[in-house]
């Protein structure tokens, strides 16, 4: 049934493959599972010389950061939103530490 002109329309096709590096991608950070028989965010206060915590730091912020892009993409948020969006999650960051 097709839909009125210029209405919204989502197809499965379209939405699966970036559902699937969604998933991927939250499964990596929190999933024991996945990456290496531990969640990321676990596995970080157990390694122990500091090259391998900046390298798993380094590899949290950048699924952290495939995760943000995904959700801005998701909402079709503009530049200048995203940069909105970015002061607070930096901000929300900073009040976690």
């Amino acid at each position: 049934m097709p839909g009125k002109p210029g209405a919204l329309t989502i197809f499965l096709s379209d939405v699966k493959p970036w559902h699937d590096v969604m998933v991927e991608l939250v499964e990596r950070m929190l999933d024991p599972s996945a990456s290496s028989g531990q969640a990321l965010n676990k596995r970080l206060p157990k390694v122990r010389t500091p090259h391998e915590q900046e390298s798993l730091k380094r590899t949290i912020e950048a699924t952290d950061d495939q995760i943000d892009s995904l959700v801005d993409e998701s909402y079709g948020l503009t530049k200048d939103e995203i940069a909105i969006v970015e002061g607070r999650r930096r901000t929300a960051m900073s009040d976690e530490r």
